[in-house]
């Protein structure tokens, strides 16, 4: 009996260890330092002005300790930054192939709902702020990779989930970003591929110690 005990916690302790351990949720320091990569463009629909499509600068910026690339941007007058891990830039490259290929071949599909996560999605780290005397809201999502038709067009697009903030888990105010879409021509998703180039980033010449930096937190 007393073998037959071990051999069962024995098996039971090696099934325990077989199973891997749950990567962590891809989160990024917003104190760490972030240097500047370069500009980039595309385009939200404007819910405020009868859904037109609005084009919108964007700040690449890098954060080397995360190894993350952040997108700034204001979006309905909220201060954004969405940020992609390496994982989710080299997905975006690969996706932004897969439709260029679809598009010379005229495989793509007007069913733009279907549509958001027709190359898969990754995981995402959205921080936002509302306000500039307003909490600082973070949350991790997830980025579907797709196309969506808009203004007589088709746009490579990504979709990002819902994010959702609280201050602690016993606060009551909860602060919540809706579902948010990002339309980019291929001029403008080439661009961004360049920016996630991991050689590029890597490279980037690193300002001396005590200067300025860029930072998504800095520039609110």
């Amino acid at each position: 009996m007393k073998y037959l005990t071990f051999l069962v916690t024995a098996l039971f302790v090696c099934s325990c260890s077989s199973i891997p351990p749950q990567p962590k949720p891809f989160s990024v320091n917003l104190k760490s330092p972030s240097y500047k990569v370069g500009e980039a463009e595309a385009y939200v629909t404007n819910i405020i002005f009868f859904g037109n499509m609005k084009k919108i600068p964007i700040t690449v910026l890098y954060y080397p300790d995360d190894d993350a690339v952040c997108l700034q941007f204001r979006y309905e007058y909220i201060d954004c930054n969405q940020f992609w891990d390496r994982t989710g830039r080299e997905a975006f490259v690969s996706a932004l192939q897969t439709y260029q290929e679809e598009y010379d071949q005229r495989k793509l599909v007007n069913s733009n709902r279907k549509n958001r996560n027709a190359f898969g999605s990754v995981p995402g780290f959205f921080a936002w702020k509302r306000t500039k005397i307003s909490v600082q809201a973070s949350d991790t999502t997830k980025i579907g990779l797709g196309y969506q038709f808009k203004s007589k067009a088709v746009f490579f697009s990504t979709t990002q989930s819902e994010a959702v903030f609280k201050e602690s888990p016993e606060s009551k105010d909860v602060i919540t970003q809706g579902e948010l879409i990002i339309h980019f021509t291929r001029e403008q998703a080439g661009i961004l591929t360049g920016f996630f180039n991991q050689d590029l980033l890597q490279g980037i010449d690193r300002p001396a110690s005590g200067t300025t930096k860029d930072s998504a937190i800095d520039m609110y």
